[in-house]
């Protein structure tokens, strides 16, 4: 099983390698730089795994401003600001999303602003324990501009998103065509100095 997966990422890995040599250029090509292949594959790398990270954070920020944003807007048009204006966390008509409830509850994104308390001093004081049932949720006071700017949904929409995705594969592809360029240039210029 194990010669099966191995065999399979080898094919994987020599088409991709292929393909990017094509783009790239072979490491023969630039002896004058001394670039070795793995160079080359290691640069490859680093560029894929910036554009990789890029659009990882653009879908983040769209879907916290777009999706746990609901609960900080919703809190604010009911004026649940400051713990004596704590409304109900199921009165919101975005507790329903099981995403929102858990970052209010246990995540970290919503908790830095929305804050969560009992719905009476009877019940448990221990806030890892309080449902969305029990819970009463309110935004502080010296929190509410930062809460606002940060989940501001202005500029967040879907189309710019796709503008965010297609633009930065457009400069992938530039870059990805632009370094064989310069690396070619550079060994030229090496290579001719050493005559």
């Amino acid at each position: 099983m194990v010669k099966i997966v191995n065999s399979q990422l080898g094919i994987i890995t020599d088409s991709v390698n292929s393909f990017f040599d094509n783009i790239f250029g072979r490491a023969q090509e630039y002896e004058n730089l001394l670039i070795s292949s793995g160079g080359i594959a290691f640069l490859r790398m680093i560029i894929t795994g910036m554009f990789l990270g890029f659009l990882i954070s653009a879908v983040v920020m769209m879907y916290n401003k777009r999706v746990l944003g609901k609960a900080v807007r919703e809190l604010v048009e009911l004026g649940a600001v400051g713990s004596e204006n704590a409304v109900a966390m199921t009165s919101l008509a975005c507790s329903s999303n099981a995403f929102i409830r858990r970052s209010v509850l246990r995540g970290v994104n919503l908790r830095r602003v929305i804050k969560v308390m009992p719905a009476s001093d009877s019940e448990c004081q221990d806030i890892k324990k309080i449902t969305s049932e029990s819970a009463l949720v309110y935004i502080p006071e010296q929190d509410l501009d930062a809460a606002c700017r940060k989940f501001d949904k202005s500029g967040t929409s879907i189309r710019s998103l796709l503008l965010v995705i297609a633009v930065s594969f457009a400069i992938y592809i530039a870059v990805m065509f632009f370094i064989p360029l310069a690396l070619s240039l550079i060994n030229g210029v090496v290579g001719n100095f050493g005559k």
